[in-house]
């Protein structure tokens, strides 16, 4: 039986102008190869640093496959006979051309309102996200936090609805991988559906509502630039990076923060070499994005009906549990919810976009330190990862002209999901049999302390 994978090579060359390493001749190229071969290709990674940008099972022993590797896995490639069709000649040029169409494209802001025709940067997310208060009302009040800082010392914003006399909550995180874009812009869309056309969604104000829409500012950052930390999914925490015993570039480096939620022994799936995408970091909740989403989550957790962590590509709705090949015990339950977003989004999708819903760890294999797991881990029933649409060639890169379509699309399949949740009788997170637990690192924002408007916009809606 064959493997269909596509390959993404990326090949490296220092950067005159900053001193780091920038995107030189990159290929994306697909091969089909056997169950041996496939096994070659996990070596690779571990061996030569190859980083797997996405892969899922279509089929029992059927993966498809994206990934970078240095030219040493190609010439590996080669070696083994495995045969590939080069689909993008050179991913730089390809790159340069994808950031200079956001460049010379529609504005991405006007009038204060995100247009959804073009990627915001960083800046301008924390500017929209900060615009918002002034659409508060008696009943609804808006409000923004900053819950950490980057490595870099970002700030990382969390916008808040709360709605009077409402307690249960959905807590909806994006750009914890920084090339994801998508998954940016989609909870930024989420936020303008309901702060500016709330009355229109009646259902969802039913709920309060925590948007956190860039977790990873540094590596959002940094992958919209073309010199340096180009297509980055990992934080920019480089302290020890490149080590001496490997050879890989500064940027490279980092750590995934989708693998330092463990709460558990179970390491599975995390790498131990920093050059290698899917480093965990020296320990669990070491980085600062980490420990600012783990805050909220634990001062929240009694309130949270759902946890939903947006990433790309599938397109895929994924539940727990990811670090060992079981399903959670309510499974069915998470399951029926979710095809409520699937139907939801199939009624308005222009380019006939189908989720397909699957459990993280039966089907791609166990992996260790997911966030869903952790949300889970604490209580919260419904905790997934929506894996968003692809963008083909243009990996994690939807044209211009599709931000919009994609960005509908995936609000209706969580207002879906939010509409459903917020109709069962009761939050019956709690779990029986939870894994080990080990030590967990404290941030420094564990203990939130409640926002003073909240608490005067609640007496004040008493009176009224």
């Amino acid at each position: 039986m064959n493997f269909y994978i596509l390959l993404l090579f990326l090949i490296l060359k220092q950067s005159k102008s900053n001193g780091y390493h920038a995107l030189y001749d990159t290929k994306i190229a697909e091969a089909a190869v056997d169950k041996h071969d496939w096994q070659i290709l996990w070596q690779e990674r571990d061996e030569n640093g190859l980083d797997i940008l996405s892969f899922h099972k279509e089929a029992p022993g059927i993966w498809l496959v994206t990934f970078r590797a240095r030219p040493i896995s190609l010439r590996n490639l080669r070696r083994y006979d495995i045969k590939y069709r080069i689909i993008v000649n050179n991913m730089r040029r390809h790159i340069e051309f994808l950031l200079e169409e956001i460049k010379e494209g529609p504005p991405s802001i006007e009038m204060g309102n995100a247009t959804f025709l073009n990627y915001l940067n960083f800046d301008e997310v924390v500017e929209y996200v900060e615009s918002t208060p002034r659409f508060s009302t008696p009943y609804k009040l808006i409000s923004t936090e900053v819950i950490g800082r980057s490595v870099q010392n970002r700030s990382i914003p969390m916008l808040r609805i709360d709605n009077a006399g409402v307690n249960d909550t959905i807590v909806v995180e994006a750009g914890m991988h920084g090339r994801e874009w998508i998954s940016v812009m989609t909870a930024v869309y989420l936020i303008a559906k309901l702060v500016r056309e709330g009355d229109d969604f009646p259902e969802l104000g039913r709920l309060n509502w925590f948007i956190i829409p860039c977790l990873n500012p540094d590596g959002y950052y940094h992958s919209l630039q073309i010199e340096g930390y180009t297509f980055h999914r990992k934080n920019l925490n480089v302290e020890y990076c490149p080590p001496k015993q490997y050879n890989c570039s500064i940027e490279s480096c980092g750590v995934d923060l989708n693998r330092n939620f463990a709460f558990h022994d179970i390491k599975v799936g995390i790498h131990g070499n920093p050059c290698v995408g899917t480093y965990g970091g020296r320990r669990s909740f070491s980085e600062p994005e980490s420990q600012a989403l783990q805050s909220i989550l634990k001062l929240y957790k009694d309130r949270i009906k759902m946890f939903i962590s947006l990433h790309s590509y599938g397109p895929f709705i994924l539940y727990p549990w990811s670090y060992k090949k079981e399903k959670c015990n309510d499974w069915k339950d998470l399951v029926r919810a979710a095809r409520k977003a699937v139907k939801a989004i199939q009624s308005v999708t222009f380019n006939a976009t189908h989720y397909k819903i699957k459990n993280i760890g039966t089907e791609f294999g166990p992996t260790a330190g997911c966030v869903e797991d952790y949300a889970k881990h604490l209580g919260i029933k419904y905790s997934y990862r929506m894996e968003l649409q692809r963008a083909g060639n243009r990996v994690f890169m939807p044209k211009l002209e599709n931000i919009k379509n994609f960005c509908k699309e995936n609000f209706y399949g969580i207002a879906a999901l939010a509409m459903h949740i917020s109709k069962q009788p009761e939050k019956l997170g709690m779990m029986k049999g939870k894994a080990k637990d080990v030590k967990e690192v404290k941030s420094s924002q564990d203990f939130v302390k409640p926002n003073i408007l909240y608490i005067m916009f609640l007496y004040g809606a008493l009176l009224n």
